[in-house]
């Protein structure tokens, strides 16, 4: 039906197709990822021949997917009293009367994250789950926060009745907000990329009390992150709630998302009905000096294929010519990269982020393909094999080297990306094509390859390539 629509597009025959597409819908219904590639080329279709696209989107009535942050319940700064759970609750269900999703992704920490993944559910819509860390820390940290409660059971069968949870790191990274910060970045990408790729609206949903956020990755970064790359924000008024039902008080419990470990320092304001105490923790950023704490970075690995087949000849002009380039390429760009590394015909560079490391990838891709090795003494066919990755890595002053250093997990991973990496192509991991996605990048997009066995059993993980630009009517397209 979808093929027959797409036929009398072509031929202008609109009131044909408006007739053909909503039997396509009818016949996959629920079987959104096929919808979704449907109508993304029937837009393709209707873009180039320079024709609006909403009477047809109409035809198949994908609902739009939601991405969620909001409050946990009191801890540190008192905002969401326990108390107020039922009348949140409704205030979540009657906004998302009105959106009308079928997708809502959202980590699932006590509080406002469960009561709207249950809310979805509620609806009949899909939960997607992402979580900063490992599931058990995260429930020891932010979700058995009331002593008799049962979010901890809550919680539970979110994660087991989810579509799918993804785990952002291993294990809590830091003093934890740099692990917020980053599971909140991937949640945000991996929300784009489902609307993306299923040709429908991303609508960005917040819980939140309109005060500033208390550490990287809480709800006021959220929603300044939304409004920066110009989303559609939605806000469920947490402040308003409160004040029609009283006064909090305040709470100290175990730290959770963007708070400090440390204990509060109390500073009162206005104690009238209906207004919080406010409570300033100390930032989390205020780490000791020299304390080994992570950066989010971009993770660049790449190897030279046919070096082993190189000459002992043929060695010198590698170095001169192949290597050469490569570093001509790294000082031509304004944001060099914070670490250079090489080892034979290895190469480990990281850069403050995705939009440098994957413009840079592409740049040194491009390089390679284009040059005409022969010419420079070298065997024709040499290519480079481009792995990348993102994610909070360790900074350090290796004592063998005497040089700057990254170390962690996702160092690991990009390197176990690199063997898989077919030569000439840029590969990616999940979270640098969601991490990209988040930020807006707009001179190369990531097409999704599917799932991939990595070098050394480090699992099977979602893979996707660079491409150059934006393809038309999506940044990218993932099942």
């Amino acid at each position: 039906m979808g093929t027959l629509g797409g036929a009398a597009l072509l031929m202008r025959r609109w009131d044909e197709a408006e007739g053909w597409y909503p039997e396509a819908a009818a016949l996959g219904d629920g079987r959104w990822g096929n919808l979704g590639s449907t109508r993304r080329n029937a837009r393709l279709i209707l873009r180039a021949l320079g024709e609006d696209h909403s009477r047809i989107d109409r035809c198949f009535n994908i609902p739009p997917v939601v991405a969620f942050s909001g409050h946990l319940l009191d801890r540190v700064i008192p905002r969401f009293p326990p108390a107020l759970e039922g009348p949140v609750r409704l205030a979540i269900l009657e906004r998302l009367r009105t959106l009308q999703p079928g997708f809502g992704y959202a980590a699932a920490g006590c509080g406002g994250d469960i009561l709207f993944l249950e809310a979805i559910q509620e609806r009949g819509g899909e939960v997607q789950v992402v979580l900063p860390y490992d599931r058990a820390q995260f429930r020891t940290d932010s979700v058995d926060l009331i002593p008799g409660g049962d979010w901890g059971d809550r919680y539970d069968r979110l994660l087991a009745s989810a579509t799918e949870v993804t785990t952002a790191s291993d294990r809590r990274l830091g003093t934890g907000s740099i692990s917020y910060e980053y599971g909140f970045q991937l949640l945000d990408g991996v929300a784009c990329l489902r609307a993306d790729a299923l040709a429908t609206d991303l609508i960005c949903l917040a819980l939140w009390d309109g005060r500033p956020g208390d550490g990287p990755g809480g709800t006021a970064s959220s929603v300044a992150l939304w409004r920066s790359a110009g989303r559609q924000v939605e806000v469920v008024d947490l402040a308003a709630i409160v004040h029609r039902h009283g006064t909090l008080t305040v709470r100290t419990t175990s730290p959770g998302r963007g708070e400090a470990p440390t204990g509060p320092s109390a500073a009162s304001v206005g104690r009238g009905p209906g207004t919080p105490v406010l409570v300033e923790p100390q930032s989390a950023r205020t780490a000791p000096s020299g304390a080994f704490e992570p950066a989010i970075v971009g993770l660049l690995f790449a190897d030279v294929q046919g070096f082993s087949r190189l000459t002992e000849e043929e060695l010198p002009l590698f170095v001169e010519h192949f290597l050469g380039k490569v570093a001509q390429g790294i000082e031509a760009l304004a944001d060099p990269p914070l670490l250079t590394n090489t080892w034979g015909d290895g190469l480990y560079l990281v850069f403050r982020g995705v939009r440098e490391a994957g413009t840079f990838a592409m740049e040194l891709r491009r390089t390679v393909v284009e040059t005409h090795w022969p010419d420079h003494g070298l065997p024709d066919g040499l290519s480079l094999r481009i792995a990348l990755h993102a994610g909070p890595a360790y900074a350090c002053q290796d004592p063998v080297t005497r040089r700057l250093n990254y170390l962690g997990s996702n160092v690991n991973m990009a390197a176990r990306i690199e063997p898989v990496t077919p030569p000439g192509d840029v590969y990616a991991s999940g979270a640098f094509a969601a991490l990209a996605r988040s930020v807006g990048v707009e001179n190369f997009s990531c097409g999704h390859v599917g799932r991939m066995p990595l070098a050394k059993g480090y699992g099977t993980v979602p893979v996707y390539v660079l491409h150059r630009g934006i393809p038309p009517g999506a940044a990218s397209q993932v099942p």
